[in-house]
Formats: structure tokens, sequence, C-alpha cells
């Protein structure tokens, strides 16, 4: 088994503040992602996510799924107001204020960034997925172009960027561009 501790440090004078420990985080798991957002720092760990807020030096909220590891959503980004967790076989969108679950899907995630309400997904199938990320309804379902010429879809390993009103991806050969703001469709 395994002690958690979020380490909180000064980086300016390289000093400790505050070594945060929590018994709600999973004992069977490190640590995997944390995220910054204002005063607020988001960590995941196996089926854990916290919420430790730095003017407070407290815990302010624990989501603790109930599902087996399979289901882990230990990736943690967050856009608008919700902290938006993803993993191999899942993903689930909490209110980053209470850590309340809104709402959950099943697309495979290999990666996923947010911009402006949005968040797009490399999924583990190749596509890109775009969801509203206070709903996560999906939006939009995009097939890379190699997939019809070699097979192969879009690169799990680039994180999806948005500059301006431009979506850029990767596949294994290309990088792509597309309009960052999904259309409505007809």
């Amino acid at each position: 088994a395994y002690k958690n501790y979020l380490y909180i440090i000064d980086a300016k004078v390289n000093t400790l503040l505050s070594k945060v420990y929590s018994d709600f985080i999973d004992n069977t798991m490190l640590i995997a992602r944390i995220y910054c957002d204002g005063d607020k720092i988001y960590a995941a760990c196996g089926l854990t996510t916290i919420c430790y807020n730095l003017s407070s030096q407290t815990i302010e909220w624990t989501y603790k799924s109930t599902e087996s590891y399979n289901f882990m959503t230990n990736d943690v980004i967050v856009n608008n107001n919700t902290v938006f967790l993803f993993g191999s076989n899942r993903y689930v969108g909490l209110n980053a204020e209470t850590g309340e679950k809104i709402y959950q899907g099943d697309i495979g995630c290999g990666n996923a960034n947010a911009f402006n309400g949005y968040v797009y997904i490399i999924s583990n199938d190749g596509h890109m997925y775009i969801l509203d990320i206070k709903t996560g309804k999906t939006l939009h379902r995009i097939i890379c172009p190699e997939e019809y010429t070699s097979h192969t879809g879009f690169n799990t390993y680039c994180k999806p960027q948005v500059y301006g009103d431009k979506l850029y991806v990767f596949g294994n050969y290309h990088a792509y561009c597309y309009d960052a703001v999904p259309k409505k469709e007809e």
C-alpha cells in the first residue's frame, strides 16, 4: 500500500509550504496527474480525485468512483468550471466547485485537452471527438484522413491544441488543422 502525499512547494524560494495527505486517496495507486486552476489543485489517483484549495490549505472535496479499476480516470483537465477526468475506457465530468458528477461516457480516451468550453478527445480508436464540457454531449466525431490511406488514426501521444480559432492535431504522418468551434450540423 502507498501513502500518497501532495507536496505544495514555493518554487521561488524552494520551500515546502504544505504536505497534504488524505485517507480518501486510493492507497493502491500513486497520484497520476495534477492540474492547477487558479487557487485549486485537482489530483487524480486510482479511482479518486481531490480538490485542494491553496488559499485555505484544505481539501474542498473528494470524488470516489465505485466502478472497477478498468474504468479509472487518472487524467484530469479543468475548463469552464468543469473537471474532466479521462482514462482508457471512460470519461467523467465533475462540477469543479463541488466535485459532484455531472456526466460520464464510454469513449476510450488516449489523450484529451479542453479549451473554451469544448473537450477535444483523441480516442483509442484513432478518431477525434469534440464534446461540450458542461454536458458531455458529443458534438462531432472526426475520422483521421490517414485512416483511408495508411489505416492509422490520430496520434494519442499528442494533446490536441487550440490556437486562436484553430484546432491542431497529429496523425502518424501528418499534422491537421480544423476549426476549433464545432459548426452546427444540419
